[in-house]
């Protein structure tokens, strides 16, 4: 049997011949090797015996016993094995054996873990640990092999490269395991907007196509602009008092309504916008939390809302075109930012094609238009601090600020009517038509009327006045009668 078949071929297999032969083989290498080495260790013949069997043959001179169990063939640089349970010795490259005792090694400052080791090397993790343990290896030891470090021709400053080496894989190592958990993670997340937004909202687009076009009102038309924001609804809120997807519904269809008809009263705008977005949504994904991941109180599963929402935001569209043309901004925010993202995407379908509608394509935080001689930005109220929001105007808007002569922020947020001038620029925040959760009960943010605002800007004169239509009547009162 050549040394070939004694490598493939398994012990259990060989004939009786044959291991005659090996054992032959086995005593006289040992016997060769106790007369050229007095001084060392003498491997039993049991070992001679499995090493002759799985290595192709050396001279005597040419292998090295590591261990009772572990030799190095110098001549063909391999490292032969003999694992428990294994009816064939293991036979690795020097290249290999060489390179799991570096991955072990913690001297450049990252040692491999033992599951790293076992996937890289294509081993299983109980022929690993007892390679380690048999070799002697620990966390601690050097990166280097015995025979390397005994090399003739190997220099200190070679040792020393290699080491620089080894540390500059491993920065690598460690910004490929940050890529890969990063692109983990957006692989799980857009997994998440698939079955939460994209597949619920699609399916409610195909069946639920866009409404035609309303009867304009023959009203006169006048110089202002009139801006509609239905701030912070949170659409899929469970509210204390009740408050649910319904109640949001008609609540801010309602309130849409009512200030739809004042406005027809007063006469039709010239112009007719529309902010979207700001906590459109209440969660933001089918865990039912936020974008940033804080847990909500939900009514009913998160994926129900995703309709509700579009559905919704279709209704106000539609009033708001009585009216006249309706420009559709769409502002980000923290509770629904992917969300609110995905209904600008959604009503630039469902519109497309329709010339009294226009949906802004933009996804910046703070988008702007001009009117006349006002100068307005949205902002929902969660970024930029308020006093920084005129010198941020000025900045992104440098032409339009010198082009204008009035300038005003639109936020939300913080669900409660304010107006404040700073830094330069009028500030409006809008009410909230959401109603108030456990948070904001325990809390006590319970004090603000709920309800919708529309601004009123006149051309040349800026902002005049806004219609505010409030859903007073709606408080439930928990009070037991003694």
């Amino acid at each position: 049997m050549s040394a070939k078949e004694f490598v493939e071929a398994s012990w259990a297999d060989s004939t009786p011949e044959e291991r005659k032969n090996v054992r032959q083989l086995a005593g006289n290498i040992r016997q060769q090797y106790m007369a050229s080495n007095p001084d060392a260790d003498t491997p039993s013949v049991e070992s001679f015996r499995r090493y002759c069997y799985a290595a192709p043959k050396p001279e005597p001179e040419g292998m090295e016993f590591l261990s009772d169990l572990i030799y190095h063939n110098k001549h063909d640089d391999v490292y032969v094995i003999s694992l428990p349970h294994h009816s064939k010795n293991a036979v690795f490259s020097g290249e290999k054996y060489r390179q799991m005792r570096k991955d072990y090694s913690n001297w450049d400052g990252a040692p491999s873990t033992i599951n790293e080791i076992i996937r890289a090397h294509g081993l299983n993790r109980k022929d690993f640990i007892f390679i380690k343990k048999e070799a002697g290896w620990t966390h601690d030891s050097s990166p280097f092999t015995k025979e390397e470090l005994a090399d003739p021709e190997r220099s200190v400053d070679s040792f020393v490269k290699d080491l620089a080496i080894l540390k500059e894989r491993q920065v690598e190592k460690a910004f490929q395991k940050v890529q890969w958990k990063e692109t983990t993670q957006k692989a799980q997340e857009y997994d998440r907007l698939v079955a939460g937004t994209l597949k619920p909202l699609g399916e409610h687009i195909a069946l639920n196509p866009p409404r035609r076009a309303p009867i304009k009102l023959k009203v006169e038309q006048l110089d202002y602009l009139a801006l509609f924001s239905p701030a912070d609804l949170h659409i899929g809120k469970l509210g204390v008092n009740g408050y649910n997807v319904q109640t949001a519904r008609a609540d801010v269809l309602a309130s849409t309504d009512t200030l739809v008809e004042r406005l027809a009263a007063k006469g039709l705008p010239e112009k007719v916008v529309l902010v979207l977005g700001n906590d459109w949504w209440h969660v933001d994904n089918p865990q039912g939390t936020t974008t940033a991941g804080t847990p909500q109180d939900v009514d009913g599963l998160p994926e129900s809302t995703i309709p509700a929402g579009y559905e919704t935001a279709v209704e106000i569209i539609d009033r708001l075109r009585y009216l006249g043309d309706v420009e559709i901004f769409i502002v980000p925010s923290n509770h629904s930012n992917w969300g609110d993202h995905h209904l600008g995407a959604a009503l630039g379908l469902a519109y497309r094609g329709e010339d009294d509608v226009r949906v802004k394509g933009d996804v910046t935080p703070r988008q702007y238009l001009r009117f006349g001689v006002n100068l307005i930005g949205l902002e929902h109220g969660d970024g930029a601090k308020a006093k920084e929001l005129g010198a941020i105007m000025s900045r992104e808007c440098p032409e339009a600020w010198s082009m204008t002569r009035y300038r005003y922020w639109i936020t939300g947020h913080l669900h409660h009517l304010k107006e404040v001038n700073e830094g330069g620029v009028h500030i409006m925040q809008a009410p909230s038509l959401g109603g108030d959760d456990r948070w904001h009960s325990k809390k006590g943010y319970v004090q603000a009327e709920r309800g919708q605002v529309c601004y009123l800007f006149d051309r040349d004169e800026g902002h005049t006045t806004r219609e505010l239509a409030l859903m007073r009547g709606l408080h439930v009162e928990a009070v037991l009668d003694l």
